[in-house]
């Protein structure tokens, strides 16, 4: 038998996206079976990446391993799946898979979730190889979407294993990446291209075009069982053409929205001087974040930790919103100290990195021209606004209210002068604002493409064009069948939901239907056996009297009397005929709304399988399991 199980792409695809919800065996069988009309072979396992936890801080990884097993029919296979690009980390609000999409893949600076994807994988292989033996040898794939669809492929070049390996819609390996983590290939690179080799960052000059080429050229053979299934549409598709990344394996198109040509024009438009620029700022800041994650990040790249953007977030709050002069005097005590600690720091990154920050925007969200130099003029203005901050704060913390041998009296004395600066850093605070809400609007405008080329992007949408051909479609991994009615509408039908109710409903009456047959062998045992067990006892004990009379004597008060014969006329009535027709017309009943539920379900069942008789999945789908 082959070993590779799950041999579709909409297979693969619909179990990839099922890796961000929780993947179980009965999902599995459920996938499997809507879309072979088959039982899936063997036991399945499923073996998850939070059960094997990693020391250290959390890399963002997730993953799932699923082993197919049968002796019998000689079946050892283990698909493993890692997981694609999440908008937040469990109970975190920071993205860590796309933080590491910046500083892992495009910059190479990053290499905790490969590591981690690494560390699994070995981990669940050698369990299952403990658990199953030598016997049958263990058969591996690797599917993966979006970022896993990068990890998987690097766990392929870098150590091999898999016999082949399927990539959606994935984030591509880059020379950089690859460079960071094969130490082989970056010496070799090094000598090609004369660098220093203990200066990573000289990576960056080689030109494009040739990293590529002799990129491409080194993994060749390793990354010859790569099979990418890629939408037109999906924004890392458009990606793909940026400097470093490489392309290896055989690739498959499915185009998900025919009146969308994608973003890829727009990444086309991006200069690789301003990548290039894009990549050494980047690289610049990755040992903080390799270090201390996204915390280390923001502190080092705008001099302000998250805490500290908390609190200032705060205590900005309640001095917008004071009322009274307390209030003002209250949220200025609780500023002040925050502003004159971080301001300094704030005011010299935006100044040192307002051009890096326009090239992200270029690279990011293809601005250009007068979007871009009204952003410039925003940034500028927001420095402004920030320094203003700073000075009037400076003159407030001058006044007697915020020295230490503080008088209350004296408050009256600097009153119009507080007046005068809390006016001042309330205008400052809503020029700030109103300049971001006008960045905002201008990436707003170029926003509906970039959401197309998100939904294009998902595991999801790709499965969706894969079956429309079919007829087929899905909405939250319920599969919904789709046909012309007589008029020309259409006729949808969910089968995943049908087959549930049918099979629930089927199982329901079955269980009924032993409640009914349990009932009426209680009916038989408690009055009808029992009313012909005491019958028999007494005609028992009537035959007894008959044949020994004499064994009767002692019931006789004189003790002269003798017994020569004893003689019984019995009449023993049956169990009321009302009383049995009561039970039986209860079960007759019981029975008649057993069948009439069963039936509607068979009709049911008929109904779909007729109209869509062309398919004959369907009718085997209503009853595997």
């Amino acid at each position: 038998m082959n070993s590779n199980i799950l041999n579709t792409n909409v297979i693969r695809t619909r179990i990839a996206e099922l890796e961000y919800k929780n993947i179980t065996v009965d999902q599995i069988r459920k996938i499997y079976i809507e879309e072979t009309g088959k039982a899936p072979p063997g036991k399945i396992t499923v073996y998850k990446s939070d059960d094997y936890p990693v020391s250290g801080k959390d890399s963002g990884f997730d993953g799932t391993v699923i082993h197919f097993y049968d002796e019998a029919t000689n079946i050892n296979t283990a698909y493993t799946i890692t997981r694609g690009s999440e908008n937040k980390e469990k109970g975190s609000s920071i993205a860590l898979d796309w933080l590491y999409n910046g500083m892992g893949i495009f910059v190479g600076h990053n290499e905790s979730q490969y590591r981690d994807a690494k560390k699994f994988d070995k981990s669940v292989t050698e369990k299952i190889k403990q658990q199953t033996g030598d016997n049958i040898q263990l058969s591996k794939y690797g599917i993966g979407h979006s970022l896993g669809g990068n990890l998987i492929q690097m766990l392929q070049l870098l150590n091999g294993g898999f016999e082949e390996v399927y990539a959606i819609n994935d984030a591509p390996p880059s020379a950089y990446q690859l460079a960071a983590l094969d130490v082989d290939y970056w010496y070799l690179l090094a000598k090609k291209f004369n660098l220093n080799s203990s200066d990573f960052n000289q990576i960056y000059s080689i030109p494009p075009s040739k990293l590529k080429e002799f990129t491409e050229q080194y993994y060749k053979e390793k990354g010859k069982n790569i099979h990418h299934l890629t939408a037109y549409e999906d924004m890392l598709y458009a990606a793909s053409i940026i400097r470093g990344f490489i392309d290896l394996g055989e690739r498959e198109f499915v185009d998900t929205d025919p009146e969308f040509d994608g973003i890829r024009t727009m990444i086309d438009d991006v200069s690789d001087e301003d990548l290039q620029k894009l990549q050494v700022f980047l690289a610049k800041y990755a040992p903080a974040y390799e270090k201390n994650g996204f915390d280390g990040l923001l502190a080092k790249m705008l001099g302000i930790t998250v805490n500290q953007l908390g609190d200032l977030r705060e205590a900005f709050g309640e001095m917008k919103d004071a009322d009274d002069s307390l209030e003002h005097f209250l949220a200025a005590k609780k500023l002040i100290p925050l502003c004159l600690t971080v301001s300094p720091d704030v005011i010299k990154q935006l100044y040192k990195e307002k051009g890096n920050v326009l090239t992200l925007m270029k690279v990011a969200w293809n601005i250009h021209g007068e979007d871009l130099n009204e952003i410039d003029a925003h940034l500028d203005g927001m420095i402004e606004d920030i320094k203003t901050i700073r000075e009037t704060i400076g003159q407030l913390s001058e006044l007697n209210i915020f020295k230490v041998s503080f008088n209350p009296l004296n408050y009256l004395e600097d009153l119009a002068s507080i007046k005068q600066a809390f006016n001042t850093i309330k205008k400052c605070l809503t020029s700030l604002f109103d300049r971001f809400d006008e960045i905002k609007e201008t990436v707003k405008n170029i926003k509906p493409k970039y959401d197309k080329s998100v939904h294009a992007h998902g595991a999801g949408t790709v499965a969706n064009a894969l079956a429309k051909e079919k007829g087929l479609r899905y909405v939250k991994g319920e599969m919904i069948l789709t046909k012309s009615g007589g008029n020309g509408k259409p006729i949808e039908v969910n089968l995943s939901s049908a087959v549930t109710i049918y099979q629930t409903g089927i199982d329901k009456y079955r269980e009924m239907e032993e409640n009914a047959s349990q009932l009426r062998t209680a009916y038989d045992f408690e009055y009808v056996y029992d009313f012909d067990q005491r019958k028999s006892k007494l005609m028992q004990k009537i035959h007894d009297m008959e044949a020994s009379p004499s064994s009767y004597e002692y019931l006789l008060e004189n003790e002269n009397y003798t017994v020569t014969s004893i003689s019984v006329e019995e009449e023993l009535p049956g169990l009321n005929s009302a009383f049995h027709e009561t039970f039986e017309e209860m079960f007759a009943s019981y029975e008649v709304e057993l069948e009439k539920g069963k039936a509607l379900l068979q009709r049911m069942k008929t109904s779909i399988t007729d109209l869509f008789q062309e398919d004959k999945r369907i009718a085997a789908i209503f009853e595997l399991r």
